[in-house]
């Protein structure tokens, strides 16, 4: 392996000897001796970072690699060895950089260029893996670990028939190598083979339980296999046992979130800091739970004390996006730039997303190009990157004849992204383009489809969601209310907007918005937050009873509320858009007796068609299903007639038609109800600069139109009402 002469080459022959016959021990002697002989040689320091690397001890093994660069840089055997020991130290890149130097000193040895091919592999870029594996097909075609390699890669890239014609003939000389039986395992799950796939799977990660692809895969095929208790206990294991990869964490969340047990999922991580206060994973997790709760001011907490531990990418997008929601958008950026800036640095998978989110911060913020430059560099770091196609789509930024375009109809076309999250995104996006360009009938295909995929990710009754609302009406009830003993607090600020999504309630927001005296806050979740606020105060779980409350709790709920706003002093009006306060009427009302109500509700056919047609940010249970979301829409309806007949005249119902073909009425009518005198460019809404995250963002920057009524009659022949 390496050479030398008289005495020094024997010496190194017997070192050569140790390492055949895995006499470890003695190597580690024997290395040690020879350093102290031969001080400016490589090959001792060389020989102890093999000892070092076969006994996993990475560290010391780079330190020694190290050592023996220092005496010999041009020396292929050092760089592969360095390689492999960066690539398990987790230090991806700089292991390309130095399989790539090997192959400068050594481009004949083929155990180089599959080193190489599998670091591309791993950061998934197959098609520089494949690249790889051409040349060292020049110098042996039929090397079995560089045809696995191309079979991995080849999988990679989406090119199952390929893939699936390699393994069939390697399979057939090689039954136990567990990157192969992986590949037929991704093979079967790809032909919806669920069964077979988990029995490769699972003899994949017998021969190697350190393959994090084949616990991944395993896990996700029980999810399929509606097995979720053992996958549960499966992430549960691993993450306790120390986690082979930091996205188990991130798939253990999804899991628990799609079974609806965020508590559970809290309070497992909550464990693990008790007992590691260090462990930075946890934090973020506990962080991602916190906002899937809409808990984002706790979140931000969780992230910064995760990034206190490891500064990671994915805790800087995390924490970006938690600011985002705040509406907090300069340290959004901050954050989103670190995180680009550290993934340039370094490992590059993260690429993707710090550009995507980018493009959504840009998106709300009114600047489309530079949206949709951002969300073009997300899809060319990953070329599946279907969420950057969605932003493209929805700020108008493609055409349906466009390369971008057809390379995603070709991956939904060719199912080349599984039947996930990941496919109903894409569905739902073409869905949109092909409204565009009015082909109704494929259109109505793409949004089944999407819907369809959501829908059957978790469980929602109709019925249940009608108990609650009767409960929520047996409080509020006329007797009840007519007993109140406390007056609320009596500002006048709030301007709570209500009503469905998708009913017009964002440009009623701009709209009022737009005048000089409002500040609009947009979807804040400070009724959410003060309803925990009030499980708090009195040790009881939502929902509450109106004997409940005191003129003490009700002061203490308002400040809280109200200071969770910061404006100016000439701001006399705030509004509050977050859709789901229509829920929350009764108590607004006790709390804030003198705030203003604005319900916007739209046609019911246009309102539920615009609801199908959108794949939402938040949980939205009843969304997926054209039938459910009808059944909602007269859930809705129901409990608002409640609220106007317990609070009479008290809240204002505007028509979003209403609103669209008499602009200027409808303005001055909401205005005289909110006690604002009439501004014209109240009127002028499109003009207006505030950040709006909403799925209505591209709308409101234009003027008026009045496209959207009426849409449900594109789809009358093709979806059921």
């Amino acid at each position: 392996m390496i050479d030398g002469k008289n005495q020094l080459h024997d010496d190194i022959e017997f070192l050569n000897s140790l390492i055949k016959n895995n006499n470890l021990e003695e190597l580690k002697e024997k290395t040690d001796l020879f350093i102290v002989k031969y001080p400016e040689h490589y090959v001792g320091f060389f020989f102890s970072a093999v000892y070092f690397y076969y006994n996993n001890n990475f560290d010391q093994a780079e330190i020694f690699l190290g050592k023996a660069l220092e005496k010999n840089q041009n020396n292929a055997s050092i760089h592969n060895l360095m390689g492999l020991t960066k690539k398990n130290l987790g230090k991806m890149n700089e292991a390309i950089d130095c399989y790539k130097k090997a192959l400068d000193f050594d481009n004949k040895d083929i155990s180089i260029y599959i080193n190489l091919s599998s670091a591309f592999i791993a950061i998934q870029d197959y098609k520089k893996s494949i690249d790889i594996i051409k040349e060292a097909k020049k110098i042996d075609e039929t090397n079995h670990f560089i045809n696995i390699n191309e079979a991995s890669s080849l999988l990679g890239l989406r090119e199952f028939s390929k893939a699936k014609e390699i393994t069939k003939k390697l399979y057939e000389n090689d039954k136990s190598n567990p990157i192969l039986l992986n590949s037929i395992g991704t093979i079967h799950s790809h032909e919806k083979k669920y069964e077979l796939a988990l029995e490769f799977f699972n003899k994949s990660y017998e021969i190697n339980k350190n393959d994090f692809n084949a616990f991944l895969n395993i896990t996700e095929t029980l999810i399929k296999l509606d097995k979720n208790k053992e996958a549960i206990k499966r992430y549960q294991k691993n993450i306790l046992e120390g986690a082979m990869h930091s996205s188990v964490y991130d798939k253990f969340t999804s899991l628990m979130l799609k079974l609806n047990k965020l508590d559970e999922c809290y309070n497992f991580y909550l464990d693990i800091i008790v007992k590691n206060n260090m462990d930075a994973y946890a934090h973020n997790q506990i962080g991602n739970v916190l906002r899937l709760q809409n808990k984002n001011e706790e979140a931000i907490i969780a992230y910064q004390k995760a990034i206190s531990f490891a500064k990671q990418p994915s805790f800087y997008n995390n924490l970006g996006a938690a600011y985002q929601e705040l509406a907090n958008f300069k340290e959004s950026e901050i954050n989103f730039n670190k995180a680009l800036e550290l993934s340039k640095s370094g490992e590059r998978n993260s690429l993707p997303a710090c550009y995507h989110n980018l493009g959504n911060l840009n998106s709300y913020l009114n600047n489309f190009d530079k949206a949709n430059e951002n969300y073009k560099r997300a899809i060319d770091e990953d070329p599946y990157f279907v969420d950057s196609f969605k932003g493209l789509v929805r700020n108008k930024g493609l055409k349906k004849g466009d390369r971008i375009t057809k390379k995603f109809l070709k991956i939904f076309n060719d199912d080349l992204i599984g039947n996930g999250e990941s496919r109903a995104t894409l569905a739902f996006a073409l869905g949109e383009l092909y409204e565009y360009t009015k082909e109704f009938e494929q259109s109505s295909k793409f949004y089944s489809e999407a819907n369809k995929i959501v829908r059957e990710s978790f469980s929602y009754k109709t019925d249940e969601q009608k108990k609650h609302f009767d409960l929520l009406k047996a409080i509020y009830s006329k007797s009840n209310l007519d007993g109140l003993e406390f007056e609320g607090n009596q500002s006048k600020q709030p301007i709570f907007i209500i009503g469905l999504p998708r009913s017009g309630s964002t440009l009623v927001e701009q709209i009022i918005s737009n005048h000089s005296c409002v500040f609009g806050a947009g979807e804040v979740d400070y009724i959410q937050k003060m309803t925990f606020e009030t499980e708090r105060i009195l040790n009881k779980k939502y929902p509450f009873q109106i004997s409940d409350f005191n003129n003490d709790i009700i002061e203490k709920l308002a400040a809280f509320y109200l200071n969770k706003f910061n404006f100016d002093s000439d701001i006399t009006k705030v509004t509050d858009k977050n859709l789901s306060n229509f829920i929350s009427v009764g108590l607004i009302r006790i709390v804030f007796p003198k705030a203003k109500i604005i319900n916007v509700s739209r046609n019911k056919n246009d309102n539920c068609l615009s609801i199908f047609s959108i794949k939402f940010t938040g949980f939205y249970p009843y969304a997926y299903n054209i039938k459910e979301v009808s059944a909602y829409y007269d859930l809705y309806n129901d409990l608002m007639e409640h609220w106007n007949n317990v609070f009479p005249g008290l809240i204002y119902n505007v028509q979003y038609e209403d609103v669209v073909s008499n602009i200027e009425e409808e303005t001055i009518k909401m205005l005289e109800y909110c006690n604002l005198p009439f501004e014209k460019n109240c009127i002028e809404f499109y003009k207006n600069k505030r950040p709006v995250m909403t799925a209505s963002s591209h709308q409101v920057r234009k003027k008026l139109y009045n496209s959207s009524v009426d849409r449900w009659l594109n789809y009358k022949n093709h979806l059921d009402f």
